[in-house]
C-alpha cells in the first residue's frame, strides 16, 4: 500500500513539473493545446467559439486547436476550457519542428 502512494506522488510531481514547464505564455497565432473537461463535447465547445480541432482525433482531456489571436484564447477560456498550453512546445516534445 505504501508503494502505491509513492507511485502516485511521483506521477503527480512529474505531471505538475511538466505542466509548469509547458505553461509559459501562450501566443494566439500558434496551435494551442486546449485542456477540456472529459465530460464536455470538445467539438461542440470549439464550434461555439468558431475554432476547429487540428488533432488528435481522440484524447480524454486535450486537443490541438488552431488559434489565430489572443481573442481566441479568451473565447476558449469563457467556453469552459480548463487551461491552454503552447501547442508548438508540445510538438517539440514530440519531435515535430516548424509548427
Amino acid at each position: 500500500m505504501q508503494h502505491i502512494f509513492s507511485v502516485i506522488a511521483t506521477v503527480l510531481a512529474f505531471g505538475l513539473t511538466l505542466v509548469t514547464v509547458l505553461s509559459g505564455p501562450v501566443r494566439g497565432e500558434t496551435p494551442t493545446l486546449a485542456i477540456i473537461p472529459p465530460w464536455e463535447d470538445a467539438d461542440q465547445m470549439l464550434a461555439q467559439v468558431g475554432l476547429t480541432r487540428i488533432g488528435p482525433l481522440r484524447a480524454p482531456f486535450g486537443t490541438l486547436v488552431d488559434t489565430r489571436s489572443e481573442a481566441d484564447l479568451i473565447a476558449l477560456s469563457h467556453a469552459g476550457v480548463w487551461f491552454v498550453l503552447d501547442g508548438s512546445k508540445i510538438a517539440q516534445l514530440c519531435g515535430i519542428e516548424n509548427v
